[in-house]
């Protein structure tokens, strides 16, 4: 099992390996203590010392988890942990607002690390706020409290080392997700962005578009019906203030919606165009019936007079018969 320990993740995306760290615990500060900060906090303790500051009181949850909470009016307290990096936990639309807001003292000299779920945003909001003495550390751990709740192996955590003078120390808290066995894919912020328009934000718009429907189980559900339920569960247990992240803080989720307006008229162009041509065959079907038809009756009364000139020569009632079955069977090879 040791062996197989040390095996890399073999995945489609780059594998980047970090060299394992001996030195001594790092001092991590989360800021933001909410369910994706406690998440990450769990796994952080196992090696180093974490420190959380919330403006709401997550002294318990803080206990229990085993870091050190301070409330926001301790901002102070926090400052004098000497942190080696400082994790912002919060969502995208307040990102700005409180890395704004925190003292430039407090930052100085530290790594700062993002996890969003947009980066081109952060990256530019933190090289323009951040003083010069700070390293940067774009990141994405692609998995929540709900995909890692097992375990993080084999999970995607993205990286962007927008600003580094410190690789010891970056090194040394990217072990930690190297060390829970994740896949390690170092990509732009921007490129990150293009990617995560066409299939994180694609896959909340279609779960908040199909959320809008009211869809519900039935008795006689399909596997993919209940594929199409779980969707809706998953991207809606999500805030809408992420959704809306998604949209307004990545450059290419407007092309998205574009093109998914665009898709929905071209389905419904298809399905309009499809109905038209079963009209047009069913009524020149119709057409085509009602001519044999009216061949039919013209041959039948072409019988019957047959027939009244015949009277003198004795034709009788079956030959008149016949010459009307003789026209149906025409009919019938026309038909």
């Amino acid at each position: 099992l040791n062996s197989l320990s040390n095996i890399p993740i073999t995945t489609e995306f780059p594998y980047v390996s970090v060299k394992k760290q001996t030195k001594a615990r790092l001092n991590i500060g989360i800021i933001g203590f909410g369910k994706f900060g406690q998440f990450l906090a769990k796994t952080f303790v196992k090696s180093h010392n974490v420190y959380c500051i919330s403006k709401e009181d997550k002294s318990a949850v803080a206990k229990e988890i085993g870091c050190e909470y301070f409330p926001l009016f301790e901002l102070s307290s926090f400052a004098k942990t000497n942190c080696d990096v400082i994790l912002l936990s919060v969502s995208i639309i307040s990102f700005e607002e409180v890395l704004r807001s925190l003292p430039k003292d407090v930052l100085k000299g530290k790594l700062i690390v993002d996890v969003l779920s947009v980066k081109a945003h952060p990256k530019a909001t933190m090289k323009e706020i951040l003083p010069s003495s700070c390293d940067i550390l774009c990141t994405h751990p692609m998995f929540g409290p709900e995909s890692g709740k097992y375990g993080w192996q084999g999970l995607p955590f993205l990286f962007d080392k927008i600003r580094i003078t410190d690789e010891d120390r970056c090194n040394r808290f990217l072990s930690i997700w190297e060390s829970e066995r994740c896949k390690m894919i170092e990509m732009s912020c921007e490129q990150h962005d293009e990617y995560a328009a066409n299939s994180q934000f694609i896959t909340h718009l279609i779960g908040r578009i199909l959320w809008q429907q009211n869809l519900s189980a039935t008795p006689i559900d399909t596997k993919g019906f209940q594929t199409v339920l779980n969707l809706v569960d998953n991207t809606c247990k999500d805030s809408f203030d992420l959704f809306f992240g998604l949209y307004f803080y990545n450059t290419y989720a407007t092309d998205q919606l574009r093109k998914i307006r665009e898709a929905l008229a071209s389905v419904e162009r298809q399905l309009a165009a499809k109905e038209a041509y079963l009209a047009a065959r069913a009524e020149v079907s119709t057409d085509q019936r009602n001519r044999i038809l009216d061949e039919v009756r013209s041959l039948i009364f072409e019988a019957v007079a047959e027939n009244r000139k015949m009277t003198t020569l004795e034709m009788n009632s079956e030959e008149v018969v016949e010459v009307a079955v003789h026209g149906v069977e025409v009919c019938d090879k026309k038909m």
